[in-house]
């Protein structure tokens, strides 16, 4: 194996699994006005798979600790964590199969449901 790529067969075996999730990106194709209807369905199958979908259908809000007032807990702050990577990848998602004409539209939009 050449030399560089040992190295990079090095780096990746070392990193941690939570690095490689955030590697992570979801890929589609782009949305086509005319199309919009299959573009949807393809859409939210791959959202699904990825486990992202009812955070853009808005049924799966950020997790809160019960107690505002309270430090999370390990858990918590787990599945606050891992919403969070969820959704970047959905807001990732849909604004890279947008053309420059929409997605000027809705690029500062901060949530993926917003989009």
């Amino acid at each position: 194996m050449p030399s560089s790529l040992s190295s990079q067969h090095s780096i990746n075996s070392k990193m941690s699994d939570e690095a490689k999730k955030t590697l992570k990106t979801i890929t589609r194709k782009k949305l086509k006005p005319e199309s919009y209807r299959f573009w949807v369905s393809a859409a939210s199958a791959t959202l699904q798979v990825h486990n992202c979908l009812n955070i853009v259908l808005g049924c799966e809000p950020k997790p809160a600790p019960a107690d505002e007032n309270a430090a999370p807990t390990p858990a918590m702050r787990r599945s606050i964590s891992g919403w969070e990577t969820r959704h970047s990848l959905a807001r990732e998602s849909l604004l890279n199969a947008l053309e420059d004409p929409e997605l000027v539209k809705v690029y500062q939009l901060p949530t993926a449901q917003e989009i």
